[in-house]
């Protein structure tokens, strides 16, 4: 039980370092993520977007303008702001990055750098001096790897009101396995701009914050250059956010559409949404179908996103970790007392219900806004599993040498490793076989047993039947059982050697040998008794016989019955009418063949319970 105790703890230990490991410092980061990307797909659409919308460039907006380049575009983004502020849109961002101006192309190819050419924009530059957009700007990289700002030209620039502070940088945070599953708030230390993310920017300018601040609280967050990644609180997959084809504020009534008038009080960008376009992005929609790949995100939806995150603080959080720990210490320490109880199969059972209740409450959990960690625990499990079958194999294995031990000692290795692998074996009844019996008896026992106390018999049993016991399984033979102060061998059972009847007289030869030196270790044991007669008989028979499993359904024994065991009981009793000390019978000396035999007497002799008589033979020695 101590031992039991024992084992549970040291795999109660490992476990929950196994599944603390995991989950500390998220470790396992594409593990976690994996089923926190499976959660968002499972999920589907989680709320509805309140805050946010997309004027997409579609394919739609891009036919009515066919000759036209996005870089000139200027005078139609401008009429598209108009018509948002029109309409009530809280916030406008543009999800381009003007990198080249327009209207320096138009002088570049007209030879006219002077008013003509610098008119081009006007329109777009009023509208954006209202302070009511946002632009886009980038952080790339150089040849050489070093970090490059992008920012929109000059002209458009300087047409904001609060210059780069109206810029927010679209750049996207991705994890080790590149999905997009957190923003960074700020890119840049503190007061230098631009520093925060598009969407972030547009969350404050919505929330009515000075972008220009060092420092700005948003919801329960801080934001400043040291915040560290933020989750995002997706609201659903690829096109949860609504959108609104750019044609649609082209057209002159515009403002008569429902879908354009929905724009009123939201965060609305402006974002390259046509066939080709190249600002998509893996998210957890992406990763976490069970079977393929996801659709992609735009980045404007990300941003979108993002917004919706900020303005309604909704972050994927993490518990209490006292309450996942308790969780975990719970789970772990029911499933090490199953597995240490029940059979292998139904801990393993037991330990698929358990992993799967466990990734059923984070999935419960994360959809009302919380992130609790699925691999650890599973792991957790996982590992307590297979530490609780790796003692219980021990212990199985421990206990399995300790039944073979004990069988060993009853009936032999052969038949106690017989007994064991064999389900067969235990049953009542048994095979016919070819074998040699081995009979040995002490003579004169009960007269020496009279001068001794009973510890002294059992002692000189015990050392005597040791001997043989030694010489039998040596030779080759199975000690059948103890009858009294004799012994019956079986040669030729549980193997099938087909030199049983040499070996069981080699082997009583060997007994004979003992029996001599034995007595002369007695005589110096037991000094003032005499022990000078002390002597044994040795009867052999070889024939058919029954070995097998005799007795009731709940007490058997194995053992072998036949003629063959009683003639050779028979025999062993006549070695003392004779005065021989080996004798064996006519079937035995020809299944061994007499040359390899040196005889002594021989004779035809009657056998009780037997009506034919023997033909017997004294060995005396071994041919060489």
């Amino acid at each position: 039980m101590r031992r039991t105790l024992l084992h549970g703890i040291l795999v109660f230990s490992l476990a929950c370092g196994v599944a603390f490991g995991l989950d500390w410092r998220n470790r396992a980061k594409l593990p976690a993520s994996s089923y926190y990307d499976l959660w968002h797909c499972l999920a589907g659409k989680r709320t509805e977007p309140s805050h946010t919308a997309i004027v997409a460039v579609d394919d739609e907006s891009l036919s009515l303008f066919p000759m036209t380049p996005l870089v000139f575009w200027g005078p139609y983004f401008a009429r598209a702001i108009e018509v948002l502020d029109r309409v009530g849109a809280k916030v406008i961002g543009m999800d381009f990055l003007f990198s080249v101006s327009a209207e320096a192309w138009i002088a570049r190819f007209t030879n006219d750098p002077d008013q003509d050419s610098r008119a081009y924009d006007i329109p777009l530059r009023t509208q954006l001096s209202k302070g009511k957009t946002i632009l886009a700007g980038v952080i790339g990289r150089d040849n050489e790897g070093h970090g490059r700002l992008l920012l929109p030209v000059p002209d458009l620039l300087y047409a904001l009101p609060n210059g780069r502070a109206d810029v927010g940088l679209g750049n996207m945070s991705t994890n080790a396995d590149g999905v997009v599953r957190r923003f960074r708030p700020t890119f840049s230390e503190e007061g230098t701009q631009p520093k925060f993310g598009f969407g972030v920017l547009l969350a404050l300018r919505a929330a009515g914050r000075n972008p220009s601040s060092d420092i700005e609280d948003l919801g329960n967050r801080t934001l400043t250059a040291a915040a560290s990644p933020q989750p995002i609180g997706f609201v659903g997959p690829p096109g949860t956010i609504p959108k609104v084809s750019f044609a649609r504020l082209m057209e002159l009534n515009a403002l008569q559409y429902r879908e354009v008038r929905a724009l009123r009080g939201k965060v609305v960008i402006i974002a390259a949404d046509f066939s080709g376009v190249q600002d998509i992005h893996p998210t957890p929609y992406t990763s976490g179908t069970l079977f393929g790949k996801g659709e992609f995100m735009t980045g404007a939806e990300i941003h979108g996103n993002i917004v919706e995150t900020l303005l309604r603080d909704r972050y994927p959080r993490a518990p209490m970790m006292i309450l996942v720990v308790l969780g975990v210490l719970g789970i772990l320490c029911i499933a090490v007392f199953a597995y240490s109880s029940l059979n292998p199969w139904l801990g393993l059972l037991l330990g698929f219900g358990l992993s799967s209740l466990w990734a059923l409450g984070s999935y419960l959990w994360f959809l009302v806004g919380w992130h609790v960690p699925v691999i650890g625990a599973q792991a957790g499990l996982f590992t307590a599993y297979l530490g609780c079958m790796g003692f219980r194999l021990v212990d199985e294995k421990d206990f399995s040498c300790k039944v073979k031990n004990l069988l060993s000692r009853y009936f032999g290795s052969q038949v106690a490793n017989r007994f064991l692998t064999c389900a067969q074996s235990t049953r009542l009844g048994g095979e016919r076989k070819i074998v040699t019996i081995l009979f040995c008896d002490i003579r004169n026992f009960t007269t020496i047993a009279e001068h001794l106390q009973p510890e002294e018999v059992v002692e000189i049993l015990n050392a005597y039947f040791g001997d043989v016991s030694r010489a039998i399984e040596e030779g080759g033979g199975r000690i059948d059982k103890f009858i009294g102060d004799a012994v019956m061998a079986v040669f030729g059972d549980p193997t099938d050697e087909r030199n049983h009847a040499w070996q069981a007289v080699r082997t009583a030869r060997e007994i004979e040998a003992l029996s001599m030196k034995f007595r002369d270790r007695m005589a110096k044991r037991f000094i003032g008794y005499d022990l000078s007669d002390f002597s044994v008989g040795i009867g052999i028979n070889t024939g058919p016989v029954v070995i097998g499993n005799i007795g009731a359904e709940d007490r058997m024994e194995y053992t072998a019955i036949g003629d063959t065991v009683n003639v050779a009981a028979r025999i062993q009793g006549i070695c003392r009418e004779l005065g021989c000390i080996i004798l064996a019978s006519r079937a035995t000396v020809t299944e061994i063949g007499k040359e390899k035999l040196i005889y002594g007497c021989y004779r035809d002799m009657s056998v009780k319970g037997h009506r034919e008589s023997v033909q017997i033979f004294e060995v005396r020695g071994l041919a060489r």
